[in-house]
């Protein structure tokens, strides 16, 4: 297991056992977007045609996959069929470009892929959260369709202006490869609290936490294998990160603010297990290379 995986489970734990930083969670949204702006610095257009299509294409596999776990699941569980939408529907991590980079494949796939889902499902995330659970989550439409929308947009919009505007500005940024795990680190740990608190003052049976870790597990696997086939022999491995290893953080952040804190919990064993896969690709790589 390499270092930031370790690092990663760590931070997970102590926010599971050192619950205090729950009273911050409000700081998680800006966090996020610090985060996003970083990758955004890095952003050109692809130069092979296709990688377009393919990154649509895994957009409509992660609406379709969305809708049809839910319709799947609605009827025996509704919260566990919320959850698992949410997982389906979850965009790109914006750490995918590090671990395809450290894996020696096309970055400016999963750049695009980062760029394409996340501004996507900002936009249509509420829509679908309205339609497929109405009056039972607690969205105020405007609201959230802001919120999401800027989480993602306005680091966008300023990266951009960095780039074309203050280029030597940007390229000190773009070395400063630590900070965007830092505040990833922070973000985990205030939503991993998040979650505990919530667990901790309310009665949560372990069949419930299990079934929640089963449905994150299966899907978890279920997209890396999809993204897989999506992607074919040329971007096989790209297809798989982009679909398969999600901003869990950024849903994590919508569960709690728009859903429940149980639902909350999906994106952060979804987390431990994309994390987990990553560490096992990863050290194959440095045994391959080795």
């Amino acid at each position: 297991m390499n270092a930031k995986s370790l690092i990663i489970f760590m931070v997970i734990l102590i926010g599971l056992i050192f619950n205090q930083g729950h009273e911050f969670s409000y700081l998680i949204k800006y966090l996020l977007m610090a985060m996003l702006f970083f990758p955004f610095l890095t952003i050109s257009p692809p130069k092979d045609g296709k990688v377009y299509w393919h990154v649509l294409a895994q957009f409509a596999a992660m609406a379709l996959l969305s809708l049809t776990v839910y319709w799947m699941l609605v009827n025996w569980d509704h919260q566990l069929s919320t959850i698992a939408f949410l997982l389906a529907f979850t965009p790109t991590a914006t750490a995918a470009p590090v671990v395809i980079r450290l894996l020696r494949k096309n970055v400016e796939y999963v750049v695009l892929a980062v760029v394409v889902t996340n501004l996507f499902v900002a936009l249509l995330l509420p829509f679908v959260l309205s339609i497929i659970n109405p009056g039972e989550v607690n969205i105020v439409f405007a609201g959230m369709l802001f919120s999401t929308f800027m989480v993602v947009f306005l680091p966008l919009v300023l990266a951009q202006l960095v780039k074309f505007y203050f280029r030597e500005l940007a390229n000190k940024l773009v070395l400063m490869n630590q900070l965007p795990f830092l505040i990833w680190m922070a973000v985990l740990y205030l939503a991993t609290s998040k979650a505990s608190a919530y667990l901790f003052g309310h009665a949560t049976s372990f069949r419930l936490f299990g079934e929640i870790a089963l449905v994150s597990l299966v899907m978890c696997g279920f997209n890396f294998l999809l993204g897989r086939y999506l992607g074919g022999k040329r971007y096989a491995v790209e297809a798989s990160q982009a679909l398969g290893q999600k901003n869990t953080l950024f849903m994590a952040w919508v569960a709690l603010e728009y859903v429940s804190h149980y639902a909350a919990l999906g994106p952060v064993c979804y987390l431990v297990f994309q994390n987990i896969y990553n560490s096992i690709l990863l050290n194959q790589r440095n045994n391959h290379v080795n």
